[in-house]
């Protein structure tokens, strides 16, 4: 069901997305399933962000994180970037890219990366942005 929630949040009908999303988070629960717990509640954070609703968002997405999302400090750094907070969005995308550093994936510092150089944008710094990118 989480997975199935990326067709109608890619659509914009965030609605059916989360309600997705929370049937799988009450399966996953009920049977302690913590990685898909994880997953499901990084998609609701992901949903809320979307929607506008930091606070929600960030509850989501802080309880994905404690339950070993790897995403969710990415989505926590985007939530507290959009909310105003860069000292807090910067230190979550280093902790990102701390993770994904270790990855054998070539392109997985892309999104880290690219989310540090929009925090150096918002903090006026245009120049050091483009030399990130």
């Amino acid at each position: 069901l989480a997975t199935l929630a990326d067709v109608p949040r890619a659509q914009g009908d965030y609605d059916t997305a989360r309600a997705y999303l929370l049937q799988s988070l009450a399966i996953h629960r009920e049977s302690s399933d913590s990685g898909g717990m994880a997953f499901a509640l990084g998609g609701l954070g992901e949903v809320e962000y979307y929607r506008g609703d930091y606070a929600a968002a960030r509850a989501y997405l802080t309880e994905a994180r404690a339950g070993g999302s790897e995403l969710a400090p990415y989505l926590l750094g985007e939530v507290e970037l959009a909310d105003g907070n860069h000292a807090l969005a910067g230190s979550l995308f280093r902790e990102y890219l701390a993770i994904v550093q270790v990855q054998k994936n070539p392109w997985s510092p892309v999104y880290p990366l690219e989310a540090l150089a929009d925090l150096l944008i918002a903090r006026q710094k245009p120049t050091l942005a483009a030399k990130i990118l």
